[in-house]
């Protein structure tokens, strides 16, 4: 029923249908190629009923799962089936193969946007990042004083776009290996980033600052622009800032001077921000900055339970047993999660009595740092059955901060 293959004229003509059809988006083929030509070469899945009927796309890229050490991801999106085919099992079936295929090939983590939050969750997925919108009111606003005392030498401009297509690639790289969940930007990407703005949800009309340390070495960046023209007597306005990177707090202090001092702007909205956004802690009046809005972004479903443990733990006080269950049928599996040399092991095992019973999508909203067993276990999302064996798990993941994703796909 499933086929996979390359990307085809017929997949560019349904693509666009169904971004029409199913989301009101209207893109132009020049985009929507290139937005599918990120994809795996082979990762064109599609039913065919004389024509396509149902289909989805495969990305691959690295993860970050903790500071500095990244597994490989497998992407889904794209997912669509028509009107006419709609209760066959056909979304349920594409699922099936994608999460197949990727574990088969090494993939240790599954990942997608959702476009409705109730489908994936039985599929094993869950939501591990937030986007959250920011508006800070910046009429009279200021920063407070560092405690290490100031930090000149920090300089923003605003450079052309040939040294910002040298530069923004490899100052990102930075930012995703040190950032947990954010995934890799390949040079394919950056390409459409730079000539087909759309195809990976970025704006058109876009400037960018840059800023240096010191030494003169690049340090972070933003990506900003104004939604709206100003016009006589319509006064200062809102900027919108699509993206923030910066890779130490002296180069945070000096983007938000920046946008704090820019000309006839009484609002900066910043986009894609984790929702406990640390930038708000470097203003004078933390109430300048709400929170306009919040959507998940990205869900993640454990393929490699071994791998991805081994990732993400640190130091284990003491050894524990997990009993995962799974989705589809999929019996449950036993896992034994024992202190070693060189950080936490985890092998399968049905030796030990279990310590702790929970859910795939559960573990991996653990194991990625977006909940805590404690805070699962107090609404029943994960039995302990030894005392203790939540804090334990716990304490050996207490090194993880938050994930945040800003990549889209």
């Amino acid at each position: 029923m499933i086929e996979r293959g390359t990307l085809t004229d017929e997949f560019v003509r349904f693509n666009k249908a169904s971004l029409r059809l199913h989301y009101g988006i209207h893109h132009s083929d020049a985009t929507i190629q290139t937005k599918l030509g990120l994809a795996e070469p082979k990762g064109f899945l599609t039913v065919h009923d004389q024509e396509i009927v149902a289909g989805a796309v495969g990305y691959r890229w690295p993860i970050t799962l903790r500071r500095h050490r990244a597994l490989p991801a497998a992407g889904i999106g794209e997912i669509a089936v028509l009107p006419s085919h709609r209760r066959r099992g056909l979304l349920r079936a594409l699922l099936r193969e994608h999460l197949r295929e990727s574990a088969e090939e090494g993939c240790a983590v599954a990942v997608l946007n959702a476009s409705e939050g109730g489908i994936y969750g039985r599929f094993g997925y869950a939501p591990v990042t937030a986007d959250c919108t920011h508006s800070w009111d910046t009429r009279g606003a200021g920063l407070r004083p560092s405690p290490s005392g100031p930090a000149p030498g920090y300089t923003v401009d605003m450079p052309g776009a040939e040294l910002l297509r040298t530069v923004l690639p490899g100052l990102f790289a930075a930012y995703q290996r040190a950032t947990p969940g954010e995934l890799e930007r390949s040079a394919p990407w950056w390409r459409a980033r730079w000539d087909s703005p759309e195809a990976v949800g970025a704006a058109q009309d876009t400037h960018h600052v840059l800023v240096r340390a010191p030494d003169g070495t690049a340090s972070g960046y933003a990506c900003w622009h104004r939604p709206t023209a100003w016009s006589l007597g319509s006064g200062a306005g809102p900027v919108v800032v699509e993206e923030l990177v910066a890779l130490d707090h002296h180069t945070v202090r000096a983007l938000l001077t920046c946008f704090a001092e820019l000309d006839l702007c009484s609002e900066v909205i910043l986009r894609r921000r984790p929702l406990a956004d640390p930038v708000r802690r470097q203003l004078d009046d933390p109430r300048r900055m709400r929170v306009a809005e919040v959507n998940d972004r990205l869900w993640a479903r454990v393929l490699d339970v071994p791998a991805v443990a081994e990732a993400c733990l640190t130091l284990l006080d003491a050894p524990l047993t997990l009993l995962v269950h799974d989705t589809d049928g999929r019996p449950p599996a036993q896992w034994d999660i024992v202190p070693g040399a060189d950080g936490p092991r985890c092998v399968g095992s049905v030796r030990r009595a279990v310590d702790l019973e929970l859910a795939i999508d559960d573990l991996t909203a653990v194991l990625l740092g977006a909940a805590t067993a404690p805070e699962l276990a107090a609404v029943g999302r994960v039995v302990e059955h030894t005392d203790g064996s939540t804090l334990i798990l716990a304490r050996a993941l207490a090194a993880s901060s938050r994930p945040h994703c800003s990549t889209a796909f």
